[in-house]
């Protein structure tokens, strides 16, 4: 699923490989992720690159994280 939000800045994104790194996931993870409805991002399309909202990937991290530990 995905949401636009115009407010957004172009630092406030970053590439799927690096957003892969910062979950711990392959970048053909993070991609099953958005395509499951798992990770919910903002996307930033820069002629054939996809970008991820920072934000978005700090709530995925931290809803695994919650999962992980029983919360």
């Amino acid at each position: 699923m995905s949401r636009h939000n115009t407010d957004a800045q172009p630092s406030d994104f970053t590439s799927l490989r690096q957003g892969a790194a910062y979950l711990g996931r392959d970048p053909r993870t993070v991609v099953r992720m958005i395509q499951r409805g798992d990770l919910t991002v903002r996307t930033m399309v820069f002629g054939r690159t996809i970008r991820l909202h920072r934000g978005d990937l700090a709530e995925a991290l931290n809803r695994a994280r919650k999962a992980a530990i029983g919360a």
